[in-house]
């Protein structure tokens, strides 16, 4: 008598049906890959679809940042040519009055010649595309000194600093002239538009060409420099943003 006639029924009928599933496995196998690749695919491509839109939703930050830094930087760029122009066309009068060339004639036809040193002209700048780009999870100022990044960290350093700075410095000379003329000078409350001894002081007095030569440095050797800098930078950036997002 042989060993199968006294196994029991139960284990003949499981190695019966493991026999049975393998056969429908080996016929039926390349169904189950696909199967398989089929949820393994979808799952891929639903974390590919997820990390695009993540990455749409970043770009689409990144470019409403540089819509409204290049809407800025093209207000900044017409304020700029604007005081550039008016610097470079007071500068010939600066140059008169300080080697006491200036002549009466000159002086009566130079519109700006009374304020010379108590005038200013001045850039207020907004950095509101600055702020909102610096906020961005993954904002990187960038060290490449081609880079987009690096210009604006570049230029809205300046706005925000070296601006203010030198925008202060010539108002507190141009209050330190006023305040010497109100004390010192009687023609400064006359009502009359240009007495006679205003134009004799500021013709021919050492005190206001000494104004004027301070006035001189601070603007022509400080302020116009960073001002045609500032002009230059936002041509650059201007370049360099994305076209989709202008």
């Amino acid at each position: 008598m042989s060993s199968d006639d006294h196994e029991p029924i139960g284990n003949i009928n499981t190695r019966k049906k493991r026999a049975k599933v393998w056969r429908h496995l080996r016929r039926e196998w390349y169904k189950y890959i696909l199967q398989a690749a089929v949820v393994i695919s979808g799952i891929i491509i639903a974390f590919a679809l997820e990390k695009w839109h993540l990455n749409q939703q970043e770009s689409d930050q990144f470019n409403d940042a540089y819509r409204l830094i290049a809407q800025e930087l093209s207000v900044d760029k017409v304020q700029l040519n604007k005081l550039i122009l008016r610097f470079e066309d007071r500068y010939p009068s600066y140059q008169l009055l300080m080697t006491a060339q200036m002549t009466k004639k000159q002086y009566d036809s130079c519109y700006y010649c009374p304020r010379l040193v108590t005038s200013i002209y001045t850039l207020n700048a907004s950095d509101l595309g600055f702020q909102h780009l610096s906020q961005l999870p993954n904002y990187s100022i960038g060290y490449r000194k081609d880079s987009l990044n690096y210009y604006i960290e570049k230029y809205y350093r300046h706005i925000r600093h070296d601006l203010p700075m030198w925008q202060h410095f010539i108002r507190q000379d141009i209050q330190e002239n006023i305040h010497q003329w109100k004390l010192n000078q009687h023609w400064y409350y006359q009502r009359e538009k240009r007495p006679e001894a205003m134009v004799e002081y500021q013709l021919n007095h050492p005190e206001h060409k000494n104004m004027v030569y301070v006035q001189h440095n601070l603007i022509y050797k400080n302020y116009l420099p960073l001002l045609k800098n500032l002009q230059k930078q936002a041509n650059s950036i201007l370049l360099l943003i994305p076209p989709k997002s202008i």
